[in-house]
């Protein structure tokens, strides 16, 4: 079970990079175990979504324009609460985010995740960009909810140039090396 959680969300890929990267990049324990954080936060969040892997390419053209079609359904609001996090993580860890830059970050994560749900058997959806969106300036307010709240918290102010870092790490490890480690162990488990 722990396994299948491990090779499901990458965690089992992603952590032994983050462990090299601590060593050749970060240098501090403390960035290590919050961006570590936040990489899974992210990779799980790949494998809610359904990116597609190299294992498993499909080109499938299955898009929604119409926005505001549907929006009540339960899934928007899971995709709201999908980016929470992603807009409280921007302004605790980098230097200086406004509610625009936040919104921007999360439309086009969104934007990239929904272009890259054309190789799946995933649908493209305008209003998963409207609630990504959403779900990342709640996200945002909460932290600066939490920041008025607890002054003293300390808020990272790393390099913003860092988290690209994050997101191509994240990217690599969900579209290539997961999907190849997932058949290796699971052949040698099932085969």
């Amino acid at each position: 079970m722990l396994l299948e959680l491990l090779m499901q969300t990458g965690a089992a890929v992603l952590l032994p990079v983050m462990l090299v990267c601590h060593f050749v990049r970060f240098h501090s324990v403390k960035k290590t175990l919050l961006y570590t954080l936040f990489a899974l936060y992210l990779c799980e969040m790949c494998s809610l979504v359904g990116l597609p892997s190299v294992t498993y390419i499909r080109f499938d053209v299955n898009v929604n324009w119409i926005p505001l079609q549907d929006i009540w359904e339960v899934h928007s609001l899971l995709n709201v609460l999908l980016f929470v996090p992603l807009g409280f993580f921007l302004p605790m860890l980098w230097q200086r985010w406004s509610l625009k830059q936040a919104a921007l970050e999360g439309f086009f994560l969104s934007l990239t995740i929904e272009l890259l749900q054309i190789f799946t058997f995933r649908a493209t959806d305008i209003n998963d960009l409207i609630t990504n969106t959403l779900g990342t300036i709640l996200g945002y307010c909460l932290a600066l909810l939490v920041k008025k709240c607890f002054p003293r918290l300390p808020i990272q102010g790393w390099k913003s140039s860092e988290r690209f870092e994050l997101y191509a790490i994240v990217l690599a490890t969900m579209l290539l090396a997961q999907p190849l480690l997932n058949n290796v162990v699971y052949g040698a488990i099932y085969g």
